[in-house]
């Protein structure tokens, strides 16, 4: 019985170095041995290394701006430049409309949030929240 708890384990130890993890810079597959975390995320040791680097100057402050755009971009969807000041005092002061969403070319959302006049204020909070954060997507911020 002893045997078979050892085979066991070995298996689990080479399905273990088998198992591939994704980069969340460059999305190439590799071994868990050749990936390096930085805050929370892994990346392969090239993409660490130009990460921490770019990070330095500023204080390790390390995002993928590219996410949403990139994701917009293959889902085949549009990507629209705006300006973030103008969508976010938009938001602010007529979003209960939807006129921020008129404006980031989101018109059916925008119809939307005007028949229901912000859903009652909440979608409207939430719009002020997703603009200031930058987290609409298919929004390039100028």
């Amino acid at each position: 019985m002893a045997e078979t708890k050892k085979d066991t384990e070995e298996v689990k130890t080479e399905q273990i170095k088998e198992e591939k993890r994704m980069c969340m810079e460059c999305g190439q597959n590799f071994n868990p041995s050749e990936m390096i975390p930085v805050g929370r995320k892994m990346y392969c040791k090239e993409c660490a290394s130009d990460l921490l680097k770019e990070g330095k100057d500023a204080k390790v402050n390390i995002v993928n701006t590219n996410t949403q755009t990139q994701a917009a971009a293959t889902s085949g969807g549009h990507v629209i430049k705006r300006n973030y000041m103008v969508a976010l005092l938009l938001s602010i002061f007529v979003g209960w409309l939807g006129i921020d969403r008129f404006y980031l070319g989101q018109g059916f959302l925008g119809f939307l949030k005007l028949i229901t006049l912000g859903f009652y204020g909440i979608w409207w909070f939430i719009d002020i929240l997703l603009i200031g954060t930058k987290s609409i997507r298919g929004v390039e911020w100028e």
